[in-house]
């Protein structure tokens, strides 16, 4: 054996250990940069996927020279201070579906028919990678306990139900997928809002909320609130792009008086931080406002792994009315000319509140 060869020797265990540690401060300073990159893949897909649905409400608006309808087919109409029926229940979101190329699915559905009948299970069931967004940590899997609008079915299938208990109540309910993305009902009141966001002498002030309400419970007419509205930013003075009570017909653009480019039209949730009646399908699966600030309830319900909401009845699951997202810092918004644009979590809400409303006079642009 050479000389050379016995003098050879390995790693002593000090420099191992060194190296190791190198290795460790490297992937610590690289893993960042790795997961900033996942996530602005995860947002640059989740921007394609608003804007996709942006284009299906634009194109169904030039087909039928209005947005779709929140509320399928027409309730009794409500008054300025009663809430008109959620009809067979099924929102704006499957009108759209021709648009987004799922024909095939749009033709299964019979608009006539209760959301909640066996023979929609189709709807049910359905996976739309386009609702989808890919920072949702649950993501596009089913949800338990998802309520429905309708609770009895009209065709003679029967009513499709989960065996499931929802908080602080109990009610018929799916498994079903929720919409990441939906309409904006705007600056409007939400019912059982207890931290005075929509209601109260200060609320139009403070946070320049309109379609208000002076009281948590009732809708009141006064001097700060002369637009009462009810439910969840529905009545006929909604100010959004869509009323989940149909109060009102459909609007149309040109009524869209504040721009299209500085209203906000369709808006970012979370299906851990929302209620239980966010269903792709649903008129109240449709719509959330701007009401509460963007990312409100995503901190507490990431932290106990559910949906947060305190004292939250089932059907008044307030803290998940608000725009909301997995996005660091903010959400995605799509403005009513079809554009996107990302919101920081930390904007005024006054100025929030005034991109949400179509027709208040505000002159706030969204960037």
């Amino acid at each position: 054996m050479s000389e050379s060869f016995k003098s050879r020797r390995g790693f002593t265990l000090v420099e191992l250990l060194v190296v190791i540690a190198i290795i460790g401060v490297l992937v610590a300073l690289l893993l960042p940069a790795v997961q900033s990159a996942r996530e602005a893949a995860r947002r640059s897909q989740c921007t394609n996927n608003i804007r996709q649905v942006a284009l299906a409400v634009h194109n169904f608006h030039d087909t039928n020279n209005a947005v779709p309808p929140c509320v399928s087919d027409t309730p009794v109409a409500g008054s300025a201070t009663s809430p008109g029926g959620f009809g067979t229940g099924w929102g704006f979101i499957p009108r759209l579906l021709p648009f987004m190329e799922q024909k095939a699915l749009y033709d299964t559905i019979n608009f006539t028919t209760n959301t909640c009948c066996n023979s929609m299970m189709l709807a049910h069931n359905a996976k739309i990678g386009s609702l989808t967004c890919p920072s949702d940590p649950l993501g596009s899997g089913k949800a338990d306990n998802r309520g429905l609008p309708t609770t009895t079915c009209n065709d003679g299938s029967g009513s499709a139900t989960f065996s499931g208990q929802i908080a602080n109540g109990s009610a018929q309910v799916i498994n079903s997928r929720p919409s990441h993305y939906l309409g904006s009902f705007g600056d409007g009141f939400i019912t059982g809002d207890t931290l005075g966001y929509t209601w109260g002498a200060n609320a139009q002030m403070l946070y320049g909320c309109g379609g208000c309400s002076q009281t948590s419970g009732n809708m009141v007419v006064g001097p700060n609130c002369p637009e009462p509205g009810f439910g969840f930013g529905g009545g006929p003075n909604h100010r959004g792009f869509w009323d989940y009570r149909n109060s009102r017909p459909p609007i149309r653009f040109a009524q869209v008086t504040d721009g299209l480019s500085n209203t906000i039209m369709l808006g970012h949730t979370s299906t851990m931080a929302s209620g239980y009646d966010i269903v792709w399908f649903t008129t109240t699966g449709n719509v959330n406002g701007t009401s509460l600030p963007i990312n409100f309830n995503i901190s507490s319900s990431v932290q106990q792994r559910s949906f947060y909401c305190p004292g939250c009845g089932a059907t008044a699951p307030w803290r998940g009315r608000g725009f909301q997202s997995h996005h660091p810092g903010g959400s995605i918004f799509a403005m009513g000319d079809g554009s996107v644009v990302f919101l920081s979590q930390n904007i005024n809400q006054v100025a929030y509140n005034a991109m949400g409303s179509r027709g208040g006079g505000e002159s706030v642009a969204a960037q």
